[in-house]
Parts: C-alpha cells; sequence; structure tokens
C-alpha cells in the first residue's frame, strides 16, 4: 500500500509541477486514490486470510499504480510538447534576390567579366540593398550600381541591357504580380541567387500574470509552412483579452489595407513606406508585429502565427469541424450553406483558397480564414488529457508562438480544459477603396486604406479596453456619415450630369 500511495503523490506532485491541472482537480485524484488504498486496506485487514480478498487487495493497489504510472507518463510527455512549443529565441529572415532578364540569363556570377552592372529600388529598403552589394564584393565582384524610382524603370533598363541584373525582394515581386497590367515581372526574370539577412531579437516577450492581467496577441494565419521566413499573411487579428472580467476584444485587420511600415533598426525595412498588410510579412514576421504595434498605438504582448494549411489538413485526424457559416458561399462546384457546417481537411481547404484582392469575393475570403480560425484556436474539442498529446504535435505542426511555457499552460487550463464562458466582442475597421500611383511599379493601383474615423475608433476601444474602462465596438454612426456622404456625392454627381445634358441638348437646338 506504501507504494502504491507513493505513485499517487508522485503523480499529483508531476501534474502540479506541468501546471495541468488546478486544485479541485488534484483534489479529485487524490480522493479517488485515497478510497481505493482504503479499499485495498479493508479486504486485507477484514478478508485477508480469504485468497480472493488478498487478490482483490493486490489488484486495487496494482490498479492505482498502474494509472499513476499512466498520468506520470502522460503528464511528462505533455510537458515535453508544451516545451517544444513554447517560446524560444525567433531569427528571423529578411531575402533580397538577385534577377536577371530570362532573354539572357546570367548562369554563373563566378563568370562575370568586370564590372556586374546592378539595378536596385531607390524607394525602398536601401538597408537590404547595401547589404547584397556588400556580399557581392566580398566575392569579388566588381559592381556597378544603378538606382531607379520604380520596377517598370528598372525592367526597361534590364530589357534594354543597360543591366545584367537586378535586386527586388520577395515583397516587390509579389506586389508586381498583382498587378500584371504593370509589370510582368514574374514570367520576365530568372533568379540567380538569395541573399539572407538573419536578425536574431535576444528580448524575450513580455512575462504577463495572463492569469490576472490584461494582455494582447497577435494573430496571423497564412498557408505557408512554419519554416518559410517569408509568407503572405492570409489573416490579421488582435486579440485583447481580459482574464478578470472574462472579456475578450477581437480586431480583424482586413489584410489588403495599406499601412505605414516600422521596424527597429536590427532590421532591413524601410520605414514609414506605406505597404499592403497581407505582404509585410515578406519582410519578416516581427516587422509585421512592430507595423501592427505601431499602427494601433497600442503593445502586441504575444504572438501567433498559424499555418492553416497544415491545420486544416490535419482536421481529419481531428475528426470533422464545425464552422459556423454566417452567408450562403460557392466556390466551384461546392456549396457551403448558411449556418453550421462540418469541415474535413478537402472542404476546409476549399474554404479558405478562393480570393480575390479586387473584388467583394476578397470580403468573404477573409471571413471564411476567419470563421475556421474561430472553430480551431479554441480548442473546446478537446475534452481530456488523454487527447493533448496528439493534439499538441498537430499544433507544433501547424502553430507557432512566444508564448512562455507556464503562459502556455495557463491558456491550456483556461480555454481547453477548464473552459469559462467568455464573452467576444469584435470589430473591424471600415474601407476606404480608390485608385493612387504607386512609386514602386509607375502606375495607378488600387488601393484599401482604413477609414481614419473607423481606425481611430478601434484604437480608442483598445485603450478603454487594456484601460479596464468602459466602450462600445459600435460603428454605425460612422457607417452612416459615410453612406451620407456617398449619396450627396452620387446625387451632386447626377445632377451635373443632368446639367451637362441639358446644356447639351440646349445646344444642339442653337
Amino acid at each position: 500500500m506504501a507504494i502504491g500511495l507513493g505513485f499517487l503523490f508522485w503523480l499529483i506532485y508531476d501534474l502540479a509541477r506541468s501546471r495541468l491541472i488546478e486544485f479541485s482537480t488534484a483534489g479529485i485524484i487524490l480522493g479517488v486514490g485515497l478510497l481505493l488504498v482504503a479499499l485495498a486496506n479493508f479486504f486485507f485487514r477484514y478478508y485477508g486470510y480469504k485468497s480472493k480478498a488478498r487478490i482483490i487487495g493486490v489488484l486495487l493497489i496494482a490498479f492505482m499504480i498502474i494509472i499513476s504510472i499512466f498520468g506520470i507518463g502522460l503528464s511528462d510527455d505533455l510537458t515535453a510538447a508544451i516545451q517544444r512549443l513554447s517560446w524560444h529565441e525567433r531569427v528571423y529572415t529578411e531575402k533580397m534576390n538577385l534577377y536577371t532578364y530570362e532573354q539572357a540569363p546570367i548562369r554563373d556570377l563566378s563568370k562575370v567579366n568586370g564590372e556586374l552592372s546592378v539595378g536596385v529600388l531607390n524607394t525602398v529598403n536601401q538597408k537590404m540593398n547595401e547589404y547584397t552589394l556588400e556580399q557581392l564584393n566580398q566575392r569579388g565582384l566588381k559592381t556597378k550600381v544603378h538606382e531607379y524610382g520604380s520596377i517598370q524603370q528598372m525592367m526597361r533598363a534590364l530589357k534594354g541591357q543597360t543591366l545584367q541584373v537586378v535586386l527586388l525582394e520577395p515583397y516587390q515581386i509579389e506586389l508586381a504580380k498583382e498587378y500584371p497590367d504593370l509589370v510582368t515581372i514574374d514570367r520576365e526574370l530568372t533568379k540567380v541567387e538569395s541573399f539572407e539577412k538573419e536578425t536574431s531579437l535576444m528580448d524575450k516577450p513580455a512575462e504577463k500574470d495572463i492569469e490576472n492581467e490584461r494582455y494582447t496577441v497577435l494573430i496571423t494565419s497564412s498557408t505557408a509552412p512554419l519554416n518559410q521566413p517569408n509568407y503572405r499573411t492570409y489573416q490579421c487579428l488582435v486579440v485583447s483579452v481580459d482574464p478578470v472580467s472574462q472579456k475578450i476584444l477581437l480586431i480583424s485587420l482586413p489584410r489588403n489595407i495599406y499601412i505605414p511600415v516600422t521596424c527597429s533598426d536590427e532590421f532591413a525595412c524601410a520605414p514609414g513606406q506605406y505597404e499592403k498588410l497581407s505582404l509585410l510579412s515578406y519582410h519578416s514576421q516581427e516587422v509585421l508585429r512592430q507595423s501592427v504595434e505601431s499602427y494601433l498605438g497600442i503593445k502586441l504582448d504575444y504572438t501567433i502565427r498559424v499555418d492553416l494549411d497544415t491545420l486544416s489538413n490535419a482536421l481529419d485526424r481531428l475528426g470533422k469541424t464545425k464552422v459556423n457559416n454566417p452567408n450562403y458561399y460557392v466556390t466551384g462546384n461546392t456549396v457551403f450553406n448558411e449556418g453550421e457546417i462540418e469541415l474535413n481537411s478537402v472542404t476546409a481547404d476549399l474554404y479558405i483558397r478562393d480570393f480575390n484582392d479586387f473584388s467583394e469575393v476578397d470580403q468573404q475570403f477573409e471571413n471564411n480564414h476567419l470563421n475556421l480560425l474561430k472553430a480551431l484556436l479554441p480548442f473546446n474539442w478537446i475534452s481530456s488529457l488523454a487527447e493533448m498529446n496528439p493534439i499538441l504535435d498537430i499544433i507544433k505542426e501547424s502553430i507557432q508562438t512566444d508564448f512562455s511555457y507556464n503562459d502556455l499552460c495557463e491558456i491550456i487550463n483556461t480555454f481547453i480544459l477548464y473552459p469559462n464562458k467568455w464573452d467576444i466582442l469584435e470589430m473591424t475597421p471600415i474601407r476606404t477603396n480608390g485608385f493612387e500611383n504607386s512609386p514602386q511599379l509607375t502606375g495607378f493601383t488600387y488601393v484599401n486604406y482604413a477609414n481614419e474615423d473607423s481606425i481611430n475608433r478601434i484604437r480608442q476601444v483598445l485603450q478603454l479596453f487594456n484601460n479596464g474602462e468602459e466602450f462600445s465596438v459600435d460603428q454605425s454612426d460612422i457607417q452612416a456619415a459615410l453612406d451620407a456622404q456617398a449619396q450627396a456625392e452620387a446625387e451632386a454627381q447626377a445632377q451635373a450630369e443632368a446639367a451637362a445634358q441639358a446644356e447639351a441638348e440646349a445646344y444642339s437646338l442653337q
């Protein structure tokens, strides 16, 4: 019996050390264990002279030892899995690619005779340009640098053989692909080589008592593998959590709005330049985080990056996932009805992949990503510790975070093992659309900005939430003012057109 009690107390100690159980659960485990010991003692003491009684007592103790060993093993496995998922020093990679014209490609830089004529953009990332040119010079290559104000100008020089190679970031390639009428860059370039600059941030994320303190998380999703440092962001959520009042403020930032770039000196980016939110992560996830932090005027305590492709492909291992789909939606031959729908890995892939930056369908795409994230990230489909270990393996494959081990344990307790009922309040900036000249492309491009009144309202709400003050997420007054302005402009245009037509008719009668 002493051995059985030893295993029981070791199990409770191991679970407590892993921070995965509360005192109430520990009490239940202890109570059940002591009950088994008491029953075994009862059989030994009062019926010990009977062989069947001794066998029952031994089996009870053996059962308790086996359960304790299983629990200790499960606890150790969970501890190891959470430690692998939790924060470790992040190395952020920024990339610059060297391209040549596909009609006359340079196959080997070492065979270039004389100077290598290199085209660079003088409107953007000077630090990364300088770093790449320095790498070329260290190889003994003499470079003659030509600066251009746009990709279009640089491409003309490359085709005219004024240049041999050009330097472009992945961001600029993706930007040019979105405007094929202006630049057919992806069909005219051959990549010669890639240059990477690694930046390691030594500072750990904020250490907060997330059981009692408010904290804010940046959640981004993409379909790129977690080991791919430069990627396109498909969903950007700012989530503020108040564990005391059990409120969550969820800000969904549209991925195609333009915001100013902000980055610390360690990173090679172009501060102050406006770039599309979805493409900021082509610099690095940290540049995206710093830019959103500055844009909203808040401190982002933690980040979560989700590879939604890997996570949705794992749905068959998790079982079908129920998603609340507020709008009837069709993609290809697949219909997603309004209301609660069930997704497996195949249908989830269809659900999150249909997008178009330049149509209203893109809003549907963003909503689909958000709906799937809402269904998966609470992990409320996990019902016990026994299910946690395989689930954590899936999470490790598809989620990267800078939460500490203790923070992750607290989140698992709060949102999975002992879930509370949370009041979730949502806001999304109202967008302003238009066409503006792009200095990088030299041409008018379709641009989305957040309406200034709307984004200021969101900034104010975030501050009030984090200060524990009362607030409202309603933006109907802003939308009503915009609708009234649009109606007034439409009426003015109609009157101007009517006046012009009347003038034309009067002139024709003369």
